[in-house]
């Protein structure tokens, strides 16, 4: 069950960094993306929708990755929008079946979205594409959601093209200039780890946090992990105040939370207890605007994305606390 209940969550925490990455102001920017990575992590958002049609899923991509230079925010919307146009046009199959594949062709990489629904008139196919040209009726359609497609794909040189027969169904394809696939630099053998004190008891950490649930996981977590002393506040506020009556080892905060932030705590320890600087963690389900992000990694500070793993965690956490000399931490 502890098992199920993992995997749930991470499956949850998946499409909400999808929702977050397409609510992020448009920058437009390309960058080098593997397309099959980018249609499994779209087929997860829409998961719920093509189960609730119950449609079969097809899913045919490559052994290898097929890289492109796009936005992968906008063709995450190019992809989502062409699954529910599929589902809408399968409302009535009896057996509906969507067949989504990627693959390599001759003008590049290639994604096809396929459906057994009603298909497109052949009066209508020269004009698909068109702004506000829908073939739905008035409540289901603004006739944009295709236009937009045919823009995103043409803005990074590729081509959507489909194919149709009223009553058989319709073919989407989008192709898109391949690029080199983007090689990930070899690892540097790291030096060899200092030799430093076992952490335990004499070492105190504070948890700022305003969720109930989130402060008590981290205190077991660290306990777990380090078995050293940990404390518990709710906002910025409360963690000075504990900060003035103990010395800690390390902080580790929330970002946004009431009454006093953790950016704005942090901003006071930079006056009051300058030491901590350097043991400060955050952590955070969403940093907040652009702005703020990019303050925040100004200060060179490690930012933890809810959720977590304990190895994760441990992986930031654990350089912070050691001290050089007097034997080593266990393996």
């Amino acid at each position: 069950m502890a098992k199920i209940i993992q995997e749930s969550a991470g499956e949850a925490a998946g499409i909400i960094r999808q929702l977050l990455q397409l609510s992020k102001p448009d920058t437009g920017l390309p960058r080098n993306f593997d397309l099959s990575a980018l249609v499994e992590e779209t087929l997860l958002m829409t998961k719920f929708q093509i189960r609730e049609s119950r449609s079969e899923l097809r899913l045919r991509l490559p052994t290898g990755g097929i890289f492109v230079l796009a936005d992968p925010a906008k063709m995450k919307q190019v992809v989502i929008n062409l699954i529910l146009n599929a589902l809408q046009a399968m409302e009535d199959a009896k057996e509906p079946v969507l067949t989504v594949t990627v693959s390599r062709g001759a003008a590049g990489a290639m994604m096809t979205i396929s459906d057994n629904g009603t298909g497109i008139s052949p009066e209508f196919l020269g004009r698909i594409f068109d702004p506000f040209f829908t073939t739905k009726g008035p409540d289901r359609g603004t006739g944009l959601g295709l236009s937009i497609c045919y823009s995103v794909v043409r803005q990074f040189r590729g081509e959507i093209t489909v194919e149709s027969q009223l009553g058989a169904g319709a073919t989407f394809t989008v192709s898109l200039p391949e690029a080199a696939k983007e090689e990930k630099p070899q690892a540097v053998s790291a030096p060899l780890p200092p030799v430093v004190v076992p952490i335990g008891r004499e070492t105190r950490v504070l948890v700022v946090d305003d969720e109930d649930v989130v402060r008590l996981l981290l205190q077991e977590m660290l306990r777990s992990l380090f078995g050293c002393h940990v404390d518990l506040a709710s906002n910025g506020a409360e963690a000075l105040a504990l900060i003035e009556r103990h010395t800690y080892d390390m902080v580790v905060s929330d970002i946004r939370m009431p009454v006093m932030a953790g950016t704005e705590l942090y901003l006071r320890l930079r006056d009051s207890h300058p030491e901590l600087l350097q043991r400060f963690v955050f952590i955070t389900g969403h940093p907040g605007s652009q702005t703020m992000q990019d303050e925040i990694a100004q200060w060179d500070v490690p930012v933890l994305a809810k959720p977590f793993t304990s190895r994760k965690l441990s992986q930031v956490c654990r350089p912070l606390l050691v001290r050089p000399d007097r034997g080593a931490v266990p393996a």
